[in-house]
């Protein structure tokens, strides 16, 4: 994830994009094969000469970088409140190998994969949706799988809690079934946080909370009108 600190008004944005949306520079994207290739240039990271892995992962790094598909966030185009006048923040997300870090770490050139990987990012959308963006940066900083790693303490610096390519997924993960994510099997129990829906984090621990409580209101409600009806039967207060 790179943070940036545009010296341009929000509105420069808005005619170009939404406040939140995905975004891929390319048609082609990164290819089909783009996974094992870097697997194939790690496998020998351990005992390779730094230098001589630092120049063959490098190349990779900007193909993937300019290439791949961008989460973009724009805080202020929701709330101009968020960035002072005539400036814009911009969160721009995109999934990295944690492997790769780790690699450059090992070599001693980490802090320049990440400055590195900032570069090919704001060229990569400089040179398509955001035209001049790299003239525009006041400042910017970025984390990497490995930052997050050391921050939150996952593995590998994952941002959900479990693999998508599993036979079974352990929460719902329909967004047309969302709602349903607060149940559970026990009687008057509901649930919420972001374990409750997939993928996790901390959007869904927010969202799953408001539509537990909400249930757990509509079920207090019935239960009430229940109570002043005394020909219908007594319905379950749900409680949290």
């Amino acid at each position: 994830t790179l943070y940036l600190a545009a010296d341009r008004a929000p509105e420069w944005f808005s005619e170009r994009s939404h406040g939140h949306f995905f975004y891929t520079p390319t048609r082609r994207g990164v290819g089909r094969d783009i996974h094992t290739t870097l697997d194939g240039l790690l496998a020998n990271a351990s005992s390779e000469d730094a230098e001589a892995l630092r120049a063959k992962l490098e190349p990779w790094v900007r193909h993937y970088l300019s290439s791949t598909t961008y989460e973009i966030s724009i805080p202020a185009l929701k709330d101009p409140t968020l960035a002072p006048a005539g400036r814009t923040g911009l969160i721009l997300s995109v999934l990295f190998s944690y492997k790769l870090c780790e690699a450059a770490e090992r070599g001693g050139w980490y802090q320049d994969l990440k400055r590195f990987a900032e570069d090919c990012m704001i060229d990569a959308l400089d040179a398509t949706i955001y035209p001049g963006l790299r003239g525009m940066v006041l400042d910017r900083f970025s984390s990497s799988p490995l930052s997050i790693a050391r921050t939150v303490g996952s593995s590998e610096g994952a941002i959900t809690g479990w693999g998508f390519l599993g036979p079974v997924m352990p929460a719902v993960h329909r967004m047309q079934q969302v709602a349903r994510s607060t149940r559970t099997e026990l009687p008057d129990v509901v649930q919420a946080g972001q374990w409750a829906y997939s993928p996790s984090g901390v959007p869904i621990a927010i969202l799953t909370g408001k539509l537990a409580a909400d249930r757990v209101m509509r079920e207090l409600a019935r239960g009430a009108v229940a109570a002043r009806r005394p020909h219908f039967s007594t319905g379950r207060a749900a409680g949290t």
